[in-house]
Formats: structure tokens, sequence, C-alpha cells
């Protein structure tokens, strides 16, 4: 795949580049569930049965979205055990800059 995400920790952006990833991000902006999805992320961590009960939304729907999220780099997710094993997951950037080169 041709292009390039390149991540700053310092201010939690992203810089896309490259047409393939370019459309992979706009992809994942495009879904008006995952759009709500960033939206609950930006403030503090959820879990994916807090994510899908705030939607109204199945588990495995709300999985499959964050997987795309994740993908791409705009959420990052990790595992807790809390009586089994919870999801959590978090917005990872706050800003997108995309390079038409």
């Amino acid at each position: 795949m041709t292009g390039s995400i390149v991540r700053s920790e310092e201010s939690r952006s992203i810089t896309v580049k490259g047409d393939e990833w370019i459309e992979r991000v706009c992809a994942a902006l495009a879904n008006p569930t995952r759009l709500k999805i960033l939206r609950l992320l930006k403030d503090r961590e959820l879990s994916l049965e807090e994510i899908s009960e705030a939607l109204g939304q199945s588990k495995a729907n709300v999985s499959t979205q964050l997987r795309r999220l994740e993908e791409v780099g705009l959420i990052e997710c990790k595992y807790e055990k809390v009586k089994g094993v919870r999801k959590i997951c978090k917005l990872a950037v706050k800003e997108i800059v995309i390079l038409l080169e």
C-alpha cells in the first residue's frame, strides 16, 4: 500500500498521505456510527459494552466499527481483566491532516 499515516504523540494528530490511505481514513469517517463512536470517545475511555449501550446497537456491530477505526489509527483499544475480559477504547487523535500530494 502506498502512502502512510504518521502519528504525532505530542499533538495527538495524524498526517495521512497517499491515495490508498486517504481513502481508508475517509471511508472510516464516512460512516455515521463510527462518527458517533469518535464523539463518545472524545472525553474519556469507554468499554465496548458502554459504547454499544450508548448507541443502542449490538456489541457485534460496534466491535466491527471499532475495528475499522482502530485499523486507521483513529482509536486505540486494549483488553482489561475485570469480571472477565473487557475491551476498552480511547480516542487516539484529536486532529487529522490529509496531504494531497
